[in-house]
């Protein structure tokens, strides 16, 4: 940015734009980074410096529903916030609050409640949903208008026996079922599964899934038709169009089905955003993108997609406050510095006005990073550190 400038990092990063080879960086050769910093952002894995991997800065415009499960603070073994606590490694929960709004999920019965997984997906956290009973839902969710966007960063474990099993549904009011009518939706695993399957109004498109592997399943509604993706790739378009109705039964992992039994989904549920909007094309693969780089999905498209599995690399904040990423996809993935500084210190601790050096480097074999000119971790591409992002 200039000589003598910087970029405040609670409020932005830097996306490099220049498309260089070691700026596309392709896990082939030897890569290094360095940026000097003041401050750290607010928002889990933001990057402080990247290529190819950060959410469109405008990813929360229109965002309806926002469930995370890195953010636990998000949940609670009660069925509200601060009820009973945030859970540890295994709790049940009744409680997993909506990021974007008051609109929250809760199950009231403890048989019901899923369960709250430390290491659920790819080493980060989950909330696991049995198959058998566990749900959660909303009343009275508000979508309304005929247009909609969502996306979900979840795993299927068993594909042969969760037949019409209901990942997520939006049952309209004054409807029985939530997939045979144009006020209601539903993504389900079919009958043939595995699969991301997506019902409206008696229509349907089915994308093929592996079981207990995640992935990033997307709908979008534009008004005129549903369009289904699976790690970025377009698996089918139905016609859809007619207004959701403007309240309904939002409900997770389970969903009535048209023999008027009760389908419940058997997987780790990571992450859902829902938006009034249908996105275009350019911020829904952003944010594919950036969510196959949150959860570790390995999964690449058939299809060129500028985002997933891309030639990117980040320095980024990781859960915790102060805590330090790099990513570097085809070299490792994701990896944690080890350190005890404030990053986030406005300078008052004498910490150099608040200034930081941060160093990336991989010379074709081992992968480093060294915060104030210290090294803070190294290992082989091949041979992630034992301790993880947790």
């Amino acid at each position: 940015f200039g000589s003598g400038k910087a970029i405040d990092l609670a409020d932005g990063h830097v996306e490099v734009l220049t498309g260089e080879s070691e700026d596309t960086f392709d896990g082939g050769s030897a890569f290094s980074v360095s940026a000097w910093v003041k401050g750290w952002p607010d928002e889990r894995f933001d990057a402080v410096v990247s290529k190819g991997i950060h959410a469109p800065d405008d990813y929360q415009s229109g965002m309806i529903l926002w469930l995370d499960a890195l953010r636990k603070d998000s949940m609670d073994k009660g069925t509200s916030a601060g009820q009973s606590g945030v859970p540890s490694d295994g709790d049940s929960i009744g409680y997993w609050g909506n990021l974007r709004g008051s609109s929250h999920l809760t199950e009231n019965e403890t048989s019901k409640e899923p369960i709250y997984k430390q290491d659920g997906t790819n080493g980060l956290p989950s909330l696991y949903f049995n198959g058998s009973n566990s749900q959660m839902d909303c009343d009275n969710f508000p979508i309304g208008g005929n247009t909609l966007t969502a996306f979900l960063a979840i795993s299927l474990e068993a594909g042969v026996n969760s037949n019409w099993a209901r990942a997520l549904a939006y049952t309209g009011s004054g409807q029985s079922y939530n997939h045979n009518n144009a006020g209601s939706f539903a993504i389900t695993n079919h009958s043939n599964g595995p699969n991301f399957y997506l019902q409206r109004n008696g229509q349907n498109v089915s994308g093929i899934i592996t079981p207990k592997s995640s992935f990033v399943g997307t709908v979008v509604f534009d008004g005129t038709n549903g369009k289904s993706y699976v790690n970025g790739d377009l698996v089918g378009t139905i016609s859809s169009s007619g207004n959701f109705t403007s309240t309904g039964l939002l409900s997770l992992g389970v969903g009535k089905h048209s023999n008027n039994q009760w389908r419940n989904y058997n997987g780790h549920f990571s992450e859902i955003r829902i938006y009034n909007s249908a996105l275009s094309d350019n911020v829904r693969q952003q944010i594919e993108g950036h969510l196959h780089y949150k959860w570790r999905i390995s999964g690449a498209p058939t299809t060129s997609h500028p985002y997933i599995q891309t030639k990117g690399w980040a320095i980024a904040r990781g859960v915790d406050n102060d805590s330090l990423t790099t990513a570097m996809y085809q070299a490792g993935g994701i990896a944690k510095a080890e350190h005890t500084t404030t990053l986030s210190s406005d300078g008052s601790q004498g910490d150099d006005l608040g200034w930081h050096n941060i160093v990336s480097t991989y010379d074709g074999i081992i992968r480093k990073i060294y915060l104030d000119g210290v090294l803070a971790v190294s290992y082989t591409h091949l041979t992630l550190p034992t301790k993880r992002i947790v």
